[in-house]
């Protein structure tokens, strides 16, 4: 299996993937990444310390698309940190891959 990295999108000179590509690129539903957003979003906020620093306004910016069905789903745009956070809790051959290149890039 090789390692690629998922597809980008840039606004105002920032990085994002989206938690549809986020998805796609662990071979995950979307409906478990939004799962997963969500709660660490609520843990972040839930924290004894609080939503450090704005982590979670930084990193997740929520957002909308239109499934084949051309119904409004809820989504995701992540920051590599935010990206980073969530891709680090998946498990399985993809997400081991992703972490060691991660560690050694």
């Amino acid at each position: 299996m090789s390692i690629t990295s998922p597809k980008l999108k840039v606004v105002n000179n920032h990085a994002y993937a989206t938690s549809l590509d986020l998805a796609r690129h662990f071979r995950k539903s979307h409906d478990k990444v939004m799962r997963e957003i969500r709660r660490v979003i609520f843990s972040l906020n839930t924290a004894k310390s609080g939503d450090i620093n704005g982590f979670v306004e930084r990193n997740f910016a929520p957002n909308t698309f239109k499934d084949s069905r051309r119904r409004e789903q809820s989504s995701f745009d992540l920051t590599k940190d935010g990206f980073t956070l969530i891709a680090m809790s998946f498990t399985g051959e993809s997400a081991l891959l992703w972490k060691i290149a991660y560690l050694y890039v």
